[in-house]
Parts: structure tokens; C-alpha cells; sequence
């Protein structure tokens, strides 16, 4: 038998291997460690395969064997097998180790070498190869040898979060199995423990977590090995609310609105300018929409929502101070307060008022006594009426700009004259405006931030438009500050952006994002294709896959027609989008290959037969069938493999539905209609059956089916938003994760709802349009995508 390189006389690696399997040695030991055993586990297998014995009568030095060198070094070879982590627990290893082996223990462990050598020498995979041979034709060499072979590491799985989340709690709870779990002795969570009660079969740790990046090292050991993974959760501290800052240029700190927090309270969040660094401060009391730095008292002023008051908050102490109400000070109370803004000596705040139903106005507040007077309206100047007004600058000491609908006004604070400083058709040449919000002012140029057109100078002299950024670099931003000599903050959406005027760069200062790709466009669409992946729809409505594990979103290849999607599905080879009206009298159905982007249309007014698909209408997808509800003409539709399209069902459905979902287990759709009713649509003929008015999930805003016909639900019944859940054969709802336990970001506004095997729930959120994904063990929330 010839196991041997024939030019190097050293035996194949992959018997090397083979003792390694023999021995325990961990498969994974395949570094330095095994390299320095290499000619030492080679003087081995010599010794016990060529010469039948082992030579004692002199120790090898570590010297690559020769035909004529049969020696072998027994405390070597255990040192070499220790530096790889195992201890000499085997029979071979012990006579060696003991110097002194008899002759038939390795004339035993010779033979079992010898019937490995024949089944293994050269196979791709000799630990699995010297397995399976012990296990069959070495098994009687194995047995007198003794030798115990490992089994496998465990694997490690996490059930959640994903791979890289980002969310606004201070803690995760991190979440998983192992498989192989007998073997399993501890996992740890960022060296923290993990708990479990069924020995690691399922485990969990809570992880405080800091501010920004936290890389979590998940490790699941036992006397077999270990295994690890690697997550990241990023905290980013608040997410805002994305409509005004205000800046505080002592401690350069910047100040927005944070989210909701599920209750009637607002949070403020400060913004270190230099870190982005993020701080949530929960107001002691009231709800509030806008905000403006009183550098002369530091301080800050904040206009109430719904009935109108303004307060003074101290940073510091977190003191809250009524300024203006119903009750303190005198004049007509401004409805909505979009901007304010003070003049120069600190005295007099203005503020852009937005009533419902009444006039526009910009109204003046003396922040001493309380006292409100209209400086410009419909009643109060002449010129063209606001129509809506957004935001305020200072153009000189007695000239306020004023963004409106579509337009840029200038407002004499003495007459409350208005005129036209920039509007498409009527002053200036250029880009927009469209949705004018924050307006800063540098010498004889406006820059506006527009939520439909990005960033626009105006040239104050006439008017003249250019556009600085479009909504590519600035995804729909509402406000712009200066921090500094000739730089900018800008808020959009989400995310504080630094911009320097002298030459336009433009970088991130306090962002929160989780993947890349284009930005989700808006609620309309969200669909599984396999357990790893999601598609949506992005900015520039293309279709886009959504990796889980890295928050990536990638655009299809194939075009996508510039039409709404209203809704989207999975058929388990293509995905199915629901597109509004085009040319045609109707929508349609196009499906699109998720491997090439290519789109067909299946089903539209002039392909297949049956009513045409109105506007506004609903998706439901099972196999190749699509189901359709249509409030246009009141019908709901099946649409088959070929695209011909048949109303089943023709209940009235109004203007329009909240959700629509498949039921599976019970073959039926569910048709929520408004916020106080909701129907069932047997399948397939299309009996309709008025949902029971005491089903807590029928009127969320959107709901889905799990496999099992468990109805879940997006839901706000006023006293606690988030997802709940219904078991088929139950009446009662469950709270799954709602805004009073704070787990994580806030569902302000979720559109579509995908389940995953009744564990993790995917939801889609329009305010900022982001991808969430809710643990339904834990209620957690985290973001995966955005």
C-alpha cells in the first residue's frame, strides 16, 4: 500500500485529517496550530502503517519523515493535537503519552490506520469519509481501538432580531435556537448570559445597547465546541418627526420633535451637531408641532397642537412656562402654528398660522405679556392670499418670506402687504416651487427646501429658480437651519444632513438608515418571496427586493411603468403588482420575474376577458390565482393563470377599504370596508357574510393570515396602536406589541403587513418609510430596512 506523496515521501494531508477525526481533533483546527502538528501526525502514520509498530529508540526532532526514518515522537504529537485544543483522551493518545505503549494497543490503532488509509486516501472530505468508514467497515478496528469520534458543533440560529436592525429602545432582547442542543452547555449575548429552560433548544438575552453601532457576538458552546454569529443593532436614540429644528448655537445643539410616544406627551430630541448624537426628552405635559431657539433667555419656544398655546422649555432644568393662551395674554389665537420665528431684539415672536377652515395668517406674539395680533391675512394687507403657509424667514429687519402653496411670498410686518417673490407662470424662471417648507436667507439668494422639488436658490431680484439637490439627494425635506458661517442643517424625512453652500457638498450629520439602495417609496406594497426576502416598491417606483439579513434594497432590472401600484403579491415565481388606470379604461396586473426584472402584463382591459379592475383596488394572492377588491364597481374579482378576470362577490363597498387579506386555513377573503365594518368572502363562489362586529381585528388598518387561519392586525383603537393577534377558534384579541410597552420605533402610519411563520411580523411603515419587523415572542420592534 503506498499512502505516500511519492516525491516528498509525506503522507497526504487529508490523513492528517483522518487522525484528526480518530482523535477528536476539531474540524476546525486547520491553522497554524495544525500545521505545526503536520510532520509530527506524518511521523505517526509512518510509523503505525509502514513499519506496524512504533520505532522508540529515538525520538524524532520535528524533521519531516524519510522512507529510512521511522521514529516517532509520542510527546510531540500530543503537544501538537493540545495545540489545537485537544487534550490526549484517546487511547493512542494515552499509551503515547505514557512513553511506554504496548505493542498489541498499537498494533490495534495501526490496523484502524490502515483501514482508513485504504477507504480515505485522497477524498475530498476525509473527516466525513474516516466517520463513516468507523461506522461501517472499520467499525470492528474502531471499537478495539476505543476511539470516540465528536459530533458535531450545535448550530446556532437567531430568531431575532436580524442581521443589522436599528431601533430607539435602550435594550433588545436577542433570541434563538440551537440545534444539537444536548451538547449545548451556555450561550452568551455580548458576554452576556442567555437564559433557557429546555437546555438551549430556545434561549434569550437582554442587551443593553449604547448609542449607535452595537456589534452583538451571539456564542452557543458546549464540550463539542463552540459556534458563533455576529449581529448588529444600532441605536440611533429617537427617531424625529420630521417638520422643523431649531438650533441652539452656544452649545451647538440642534432640536426636533421625536416621534410619537404612544401617549399624549411630546419628546424632544437634541442633536449634537458634532457627534449627531441623539437625546430623547420627554416633555412633563402637552403635545406640541413647532419650535424656535430664544437665544436671549436660552430657551426654547413651543407652539401646542390642536388649541394653540405657547410655552418656554428650559433645556437645563426641563422646565416647562406658559408664554401665550387662551388664558394668558390678549388677541385672536393662531390655529395651527407650521413656523415661527423671532425678530431681532427677542421681543416678538411670528407665527404662521394654518386654522381649519379659516383664514390663513401670520400672527405676532409678545413673548412678554402673552399678547396676539394678525399681522398679514386675507383681511389683514393686500396682495395674493397665502393658501396655506409653511415657513418663515427674515429677508430684512422689517420683511418676512413666507413659503406657501407653490409659491414664495414676501410679508411687510408694518401694512401686512404681500408680494410674489418667486412662483412658476407668475414671477421667475426655473424649477418649481411645488411644496415650499424652510426657507433660509444668505444675502441676495433663498434657499428653500422643497418636499417635492429638493433644495431651490431663489434669486430675491427675479425670482429665478435653480434646483441645488433633487429628491434623489433629498428624500421630501422640510426644513433648513444654519449652524454655522455658510452651512446648513437640512431635515429630511428622518435624517439630518450637513450642507455647505460655498460648494454643495452635502453629508450625513445625524442619519438612521439600515441597508442601502433606493428609499421606499410609500405604503403600497409589500410581499414575501422566499423566507430572506421582501419586494416593495422605491422612489422612483421600481420594484426592489428587500434583503432581511442586511436591509439592502435592490432594484429589478426590468421597467416598471410609471403607474400607482396599489398593491403586490407573490405567486411563488413572479410577482404579482396591482397598477392603477393608465391609458386604458382599467387597471392591471403585471408580473414580474424576480430573478431578471422583467415585467409582463397578465391581466388589463385589453388582455384576458371579464370587468375591468377599477382604481384604488386591493391584492390577494393564492398560487396562481389572484383575488382583487375593487370599491370602484363594487366588485371582488378572481383573476386566473390566464388573466381573464371573474366577479365572485359584488358588495358595496363605498369609496374605498382599509385592508384586504386571504385567509387559507378556511378558505375565505376578509374585506375590512371602514373603520366600523368588514366582510367575508367565501371561496370559490363568493357568499359574503358580515364580519362579527365583536371581532377585535376585522377594521385594522391592514391584517394577514398566518397558515394556521390566525387573523393578525395593525390596529389603533385609541388607546393602544400596534400589532395584535386572533387564534382561529378564538374571539378575543392578544396584544402582540403595542405603543404603551415601548419596544422599539413607533408605528405611526403602517400600511401592509407580511407574516412569517407566526414569528416574525413585517410591516410596512409609511412616516418613515421603513421596513419594520416585530418579534411576536417578545412585542419588540426594530427596524431592518429604511
Amino acid at each position: 500500500m503506498d499512502a505516500f506523496d511519492q516525491e516528498s515521501h509525506m503522507p497526504d494531508r487529508t490523513l492528517y485529517l483522518a487522525i484528526a477525526a480518530l482523535c477528536g481533533l476539531p474540524a476546525a483546527c486547520v491553522g497554524d496550530a495544525a500545521d505545526v502538528a503536520d510532520a509530527v501526525i506524518a511521523d505517526t502514520l509512518d510509523d503505525t502503517v509502514d513499519a506496524g509498530s512504533p520505532d522508540t529508540t529515538a525520538p524524532d526532532t520535528g524533521v519531516a519523515d524519510t522512507a529510512s526514518d521511522t521514529a516517532r515522537d509520542p510527546q510531540a504529537e500530543c503537544a501538537a493535537l493540545a495545540a489545537c485544543g485537544l487534550a490526549c483522551d484517546g487511547l493512542d493518545c494515552v499509551t503515547a503519552c505514557d512513553d511506554g505503549a504496548s505493542d498489541a494497543a498499537s498494533a490495534l490503532y495501526g490496523a484502524l490506520l490502515s483501514c482508513l488509509v485504504d477507504a480515505c486516501t485522497g477524498h475530498e472530505d476525509v473527516i466525513v469519509c474516516a466517520r463513516a468508514a468507523i461506522a461501517d467497515g472499520c467499525a470492528e478496528q474502531a471499537d478495539a481501538c476505543g476511539v470516540q469520534l465528536p459530533t458535531d458543533p450545535p448550530q446556532l440560529d437567531v430568531a431575532f432580531p436580524s442581521a443589522r436592525s436599528l431601533t430607539s429602545a435602550t435594550a433588545v432582547i436577542v433570541r434563538g435556537t440551537t440545534n444539537g442542543a444536548p451538547s449545548v452547555t451556555a450561550v452568551s449575548v455580548a458576554g452576556l448570559a442567555a437564559t433557557s429552560d429546555d437546555g438551549f433548544a430556545t434561549w434569550r438575552a437582554t442587551v443593553p445597547l449604547d448609542q449607535g453601532d452595537n456589534a452583538l457576538d451571539i456564542v452557543a458552546s458546549g464540550p463539542d465546541g463552540a459556534v458563533d454569529e455576529r449581529l448588529t443593532v444600532a441605536r440611533v436614540g429617537a427617531f424625529l418627526d420630521s417638520r422643523w429644528m431649531a438650533y441652539d448655537p452656544d452649545q451647538h445643539t440642534l432640536y426636533a420633535f421625536a416621534e410619537d410616544t404612544g401617549d399624549d406627551h411630546t419628546s424632544l430630541v437634541a442633536i449634537d451637531v458634532a457627534t449627531g448624537r441623539r437625546t430623547r426628552h420627554v416633555l412633563s405635559d402637552g403635545s406640541y408641532r413647532s419650535l424656535v431657539w430664544d437665544g436671549g433667555q436660552s430657551r426654547l419656544l413651543l407652539s401646542r397642537k390642536t388649541t394653540f398655546a405657547l410655552d418656554a422649555f428650559d433645556p437645563l432644568s426641563g422646565q416647562l412656562t406658559p408664554v401665550s393662551s387662551s388664558t394668558l395674554g390678549a388677541g385672536p389665537l393662531p390655529g395651527d402654528a407650521e413656523d415661527m420665528i423671532l425678530d431681532a431684539t427677542g421681543q416678538t415672536l411670528y407665527v404662521a398660522s394654518n386654522p381649519y377652515l379659516l383664514e390663513t395668517s401670520v400672527i405676532a406674539i409678545d413673548v412678554a405679556t402673552g399678547d396676539r395680533a394678525i399681522v398679514s391675512s386675507d383681511n389683514v394687507g393686500v396682495g395674493p392670499a397665502f393658501q396655506g403657509i409653511y415657513g418663515l424667514a427674515w429677508l430684512d429687519a422689517t420683511t418676512l418670506v413666507a413659503t406657501a402653496s407653490g409659491r414664495v411670498l414676501t410679508v411687510d410686518i408694518a401694512s401686512g402687504d404681500r408680494a410674489t417673490l418667486a412662483q412658476n407662470g407668475v414671477r421667475g424662471d426655473g424649477v418649481g416651487p411645488v411644496s415650499p417648507r424652510g426657507v433660509h436667507v444668505a444675502g441676495d439668494t433663498l434657499l428653500v427646501v422643497d418636499s417635492a422639488a429638493g433644495l431651490i436658490a431663489i434669486d430675491v431680484t427675479s425670482g429665478d429658480r435653480t434646483r441645488l439637490l433633487n429628491n434623489e439627494a433629498l428624500s421630501q425635506p422640510s426644513d433648513l437651519v444654519a449652524i454655522g458661517d455658510g452651512t446648513l442643517a437640512l431635515l429630511a424625512e428622518d435624517d439630518v444632513l450637513r450642507y455647505t453652500v460655498s460648494d454643495g457638498a452635502l453629508a450625513p450629520l445625524s442619519v438612521a438608515h439600515v441597508g442601502s439602495g433606493p428609499r421606499l417609496w410609500g405604503g403600497t406594497c409589500l410581499a414575501a418571496i422566499d423566507p430572506d426576502t421582501l419586494v416593495s416598491i422605491g422612489g422612483d417606483l421600481e420594484v426592489v427586493t428587500i434583503d432581511l439579513a442586511r436591509g439592502d434594497r435592490t432594484p429589478l432590472a426590468g421597467a416598471l411603468p410609471s403607474l400607482p401600484a396599489y398593491d403586490c403579491g407573490f405567486d411563488g415565481s413572479s410577482v404579482v403588482l396591482l397598477l392603477g388606470p393608465g391609458g386604458g379604461a382599467g387597471g392591471s396586473l403585471l408580473h414580474v420575474d424576480p430573478l431578471s426584472g422583467e415585467p409582463t402584463v397578465h391581466s388589463a382591459d385589453d388582455i384576458g376577458t371579464g370587468p375591468i379592475i377599477g382604481k384604488f383596488t386591493r391584492l390577494a394572492v393564492d398560487g396562481a390565482t389572484a383575488y382583487v377588491a375593487d370599491p370602484t364597481h363594487d366588485d371582488v374579482l378572481r383573476v386566473d393563470a390566464q388573466g381573464n378576470r371573474t366577479a365572485i362577490a359584488s358588495p358595496v363597498m363605498g369609496d374605498g377599504i382599509y385592508a384586504f387579506s386571504h385567509d387559507p386555513a378556511s378558505s375565505r377573503l376578509l374585506i375590512t370596508l371602514d373603520a366600523a365594518s368588514a366582510i367575508y368572502v367565501a371561496l370559490p363562489y363568493g357568499a359574503v357574510t358580515a364580519a362579527d362586529e365583536a371581532d377585535p381585528l376585522h377594521t385594522c388598518y391592514e391584517h394577514a393570515f398566518s397558515d394556521d387561519g390566525t387573523l393578525w392586525g395593525v390596529c389603533d383603537d385609541g388607546v393602544a396602536a400596534g400589532l395584535f393577534s386572533r387564534a382561529a377558534d378564538a374571539s378575543a384579541r392578544t396584544s402582540v406589541s403595542t405603543s404603551t410597552a415601548h419596544h422599539g420605533p413607533l408605528l405611526r402610519n403602517p400600511s401592509r403587513l407580511v407574516m412569517r411563520d407566526r414569528a416574525v411580523a413585517y410591516v410596512l411603515e409609511n412616516a418613515l418609510r421603513a421596513v419594520f419587523a416585530i418579534d411576536v415572542a417578545t412585542g419588540q420592534r426594530v427596524i431592518v430596512s429604511k
